[in-house]
């Protein structure tokens, strides 16, 4: 039984490696095409009441 829960823990860790390698790899390929000039910078509008919960 134990070593049905090692399997299962090990394909469970490759895939999880897998899976945050090929995530990772494209957020980088995406960074590299945002045009970062056309941002605008965060206004904080404290007057108008925006955060009050």
């Amino acid at each position: 039984m134990t070593i049905w829960i090692g399997i299962s823990v090990v394909v469970f860790l490759v895939l999880y490696i897998l899976i945050m390698r090929l995530f990772f790899h494209e957020s980088r390929a995406l960074e590299k095409r945002i045009d970062y000039k056309n941002i605008r910078r965060w206004e904080r509008k404290d007057s108008e009441g925006h955060g009050d919960l």
